[in-house]
């Protein structure tokens, strides 16, 4: 919990720079370049998606569907495999609002999928130097 309260004073501080709009313009993403962080060949980078006309499908289960959400993501770089490991969603755009829920929980290492999102989000962090 400490983690996530940490990694919500440096994503609410953040600089956002856009990198891609995806799934038929539903997704915009945004980065954060100061949180870069690398320990050999992992990176650690807070992204951010506004949510503008994704359509939640009903198994969501909410009244009220996020408008956005801040993820800390985790890529090995040599493999192209990604994780979550911490995120956070909103009821406004760009990381705004209340919180409507968290998770600080790691998933599990996933295939990148080429031509994707995560592939070009991956590229820019992995390319990118280390803050520190």
């Amino acid at each position: 919990m400490i983690g996530l309260l940490a990694g919500l004073s440096t994503a609410a501080l953040a600089e956002w720079t856009k990198i891609d709009t995806a799934v038929a313009g539903s997704v915009e993403r945004y980065l954060d370049k100061a949180t870069i962080r690398k320990v050999g060949n992992i990176t650690r980078v807070w992204v951010l998606d506004d949510y503008l006309n994704v359509k939640w499908p009903p198994s969501v289960g909410r009244r009220e569907v996020p408008k956005s959400g801040k993820e800390q993501v985790e890529f090995n770089c040599d493999v192209e495999r990604a994780r979550i490991t911490s995120a956070v969603y909103y009821n406004a755009a760009m990381g705004a609002g209340q919180i409507m829920g968290s998770e600080d929980i790691p998933s599990r290492w996933t295939p990148v999928v080429p031509e994707s999102l995560t592939e070009t989000t991956m590229k820019l962090a992995c390319a990118l130097p280390s803050d520190r």
